[in-house]
């Protein structure tokens, strides 16, 4: 993966820990069972890290693919091409 791709994947798993640990802190005091507050936060962390990495890997990286392949063409590689396919409109 590019270093970039990993850095933005990291700050947004860092904010999105954030936020959880704040939520979790501002209802530790609400909640009785303090286990199933941590497993409750930690399926929402899974599953919202799961959809940062869905997002990158669907659109940001095709998207990032056909900007660097255009910088070819406009230097004057003809020769240039995308290799994979996407899917929607982000392949169209």
């Amino acid at each position: 993966m590019n270093q970039s791709i990993i850095k933005k994947t990291a700050s947004f798993t860092f904010v999105i820990l954030l936020i959880l640990i704040a939520s979790g802190l501002v209802l530790l005091p609400v909640v009785t069972n303090k286990y199933v507050l941590f497993v409750v936060f930690a399926f929402v962390f899974i599953a919202m890290l799961s959809m940062v990495i869905f997002t990158i890997n669907v659109y940001i990286k095709p998207i990032r693919k056909v900007s660097e392949t255009m910088d070819k063409l406009l230097e004057g590689n003809y020769h240039a091409r995308i290799q994979g396919t996407a899917k929607g409109t982000v392949g169209e």
